[in-house]
């Protein structure tokens, strides 16, 4: 090889060099500046600073249009705008939304050297409309799609003190043919536009595809067609301790329910435990599982919720069931109680059971109107107006914990239905395992100590 041809090769080298060098360089830069973006930010109404989202006198006063991933945006007390959540996925990079509280913990409202935050941001409510004046339908208040987000309004229980609030319009929604993956809702209050109204308002409607969904702590009320709907194939969906409150259409023509889940699948991993459901007005029932048009679908635990009736219009059709000969299968429906439900509101109807493996175990039904049939489950060890409401610790304030004992002896379950929503294990205490939510506890005070003997320092 000639002197030429060698210079030729050894500057054809060096560009190389230089090129791989300069694209290192670049993703270094590329990944500072991810970096630097994944950070804490702030929104304030009525922030009069900078508006760059950098503290709290330099808030932004709305979500930005765009969110950065990896980021946490902290949102004081106000009124603020419907969002769209569509930012790009980064991987498992999640936006976390978060309502700003008074507190001395960082996770409260993020930096606690800020100088510039106030308690009154954080003693109140983040309250999101679509439209401040009335109810506007079709309309949605957040809509999402793409998935990894966390929204937790921080604070909130039962119908009250919720940190973020939705209302004015169907409150969430994931329309068809989106996929929006692992989302996390907590602490919202979703409020709909009245009860018994023939309209198809909606206040939680996934469409398209949400796996890994959690609902936690959420208060929905006052929606019409459904408080909470997965009308796309979702799998791995979690629903606790939350408090669904009046719901139906009051009209033949549109069908209503508190929970639907559509299904479509074999093993959906679908679990709804430690919830509230009151006063479902008239409509299809209580909880829905499956769809006529989406095919067979299994994978479905329902365990220790309240259902109970406090309106003389209360009165679905039933408590649980499909939607017409849905094949629905793999339904476990155990350690419920159920108070004083209306009409048809405690049966329970499945089409089929021909795969056997639907069932109902442990459950505790008080005072309902009509006696609670159940169709096509196995059923075991479930107490149907046997008891009465002296059973409870105090209704009158909707505390359905248990007085005394049942002595009605239940079958272990195992875990994790042998755990009550307080914590307590079935039959640990008094080796007797009641039917319903809450497990008797009883907890008398220690015995008196004696022959104490109290030495003091010198």
């Amino acid at each position: 090889m000639g002197r030429p041809k060698i210079c030729r090769l050894i500057r054809i080298f060096k560009i190389i060099l230089k090129v791989h060098c300069k694209i290192r360089l670049a993703g270094v830069f590329l990944l500072m500046y991810n970096l630097s973006y994944s950070a804490d930010y702030f929104v304030r109404m009525g922030a009069n600073g900078a508006r760059n989202g950098k503290n709290w006198k330099d808030a932004f006063t709305d979500l930005p249009t765009k969110l950065n991933r990896g980021s946490t945006y902290y949102i004081a007390d106000g009124a603020y705008k419907s969002h769209k959540f569509n930012d790009a996925e980064s991987g498992i990079d999640r936006i976390i939304i978060k309502k700003a509280i008074t507190g001395t913990l960082e996770s409260c409202h993020g930096d606690l050297n800020d100088t510039t935050w106030d308690d009154s941001y954080g003693d109140g409510t983040a309250i999101f409309t679509y439209d401040s004046s009335s109810f506007v339908y079709n309309s949605v208040v957040w809509t999402f799609t793409t998935g990894y987000y966390t929204i937790d309004g921080q604070v909130g229980t039962d119908t009250s003190g919720y940190g973020f609030k939705l209302e004015n319009a169907d409150g969430v929604f994931v329309p068809s043919g989106s996929i929006a993956n692992n989302l996390v809702f907590r602490h919202i209050e979703i409020k709909g536009d009245g009860w018994l109204l023939c309209n198809r308002s909606r206040g939680f409607q996934i469409s398209g595809n949400a796996d890994n969904c959690t609902l936690q702590y959420c208060y929905l009320h006052d929606f019409n067609q459904a408080l909470i709907q997965f009308s796309g194939l979702s799998k791995h969906l979690l629903m606790e301790r939350c408090y669904l409150l009046r719901s139906g259409t009051g009209c033949n023509e549109i069908h209503s329910v508190m929970l639907w889940v559509f299904g479509g699948a074999d093993s959906l991993d679908v679990v709804v435990r430690y919830n509230s459901f009151e006063n479902m007005g008239g409509g299809t029932g209580y909880i829905s599982l499956g769809y006529l048009y989406s095919g067979p679908s299994s994978g479905y635990d329902i365990y220790g919720n309240i259902f109970r009736s406090t309106s003389e219009l209360e009165g679905p059709s039933r408590l649980l069931g499909e939607n017409g000969d849905a094949k629905t299968r793999g339904v476990k429906f155990y350690h419920n109680t159920m108070i004083g439900l209306r009409k048809n509101g405690a049966r329970i109807s499945f089409n089929s059971n021909d795969s056997g493996n639907n069932f109902a175990h442990n459950n505790l039904f008080v005072n309902c109107e009509t006696y609670p049939y159940i169709w096509n489950m196995d059923t075991l060890n479930n107490s149907i107006n046997i008891l009465g409401i002296d059973i409870f610790s105090d209704p009158s304030s909707c505390n359905y914990r248990l007085a005394k004992s049942i002595d009605i002896q239940c079958n272990d379950l195992g875990a994790p239905y042998n755990i009550d929503p307080d914590g307590n294990i079935r039959g640990k205490t008094d080796k007797i395992i009641e039917p319903g939510a809450y497990e008797f506890i009883d907890k008398p005070l220690p015995p008196a100590p004696i022959n104490v003997h109290v030495i003091f320092d010198k």
